[in-house]
């Protein structure tokens, strides 16, 4: 899987797109990470990624979907938690 990275870490964003010059395991993707501060110490994420899968069994595309999700977002929580050690 080849994606092409738009990083504006000032505006708090980044987003992704399948890099179509490359050869990859899916038909398309896309999505991104928005960070937004809502006060000193809360802050909002939010996370959104579409993928295409073209000739594969329902049953592997749903589970993919399903994972993507906790294993894409996973380390988000363990650096929030070793943020927030290290603050207090």
């Amino acid at each position: 899987l080849y994606t092409v990275n738009t990083v504006r870490k000032d505006d708090g964003w980044m987003s992704w797109h399948l890099d179509y010059g490359r050869t990859s395991d899916v038909h398309d993707m896309t999505g991104y990470w928005l960070v937004t501060e809502l006060a000193k110490d809360s802050t909002r994420l939010d996370y959104s990624s579409e993928v295409l899968v073209k000739n594969v069994p329902a049953v592997i595309a749903k589970f993919l979907t399903q994972s993507s999700l906790s294993d894409g977002t996973a380390w988000v929580k363990r650096e929030a938690e070793k943020t927030w050690e290290r603050m207090q």
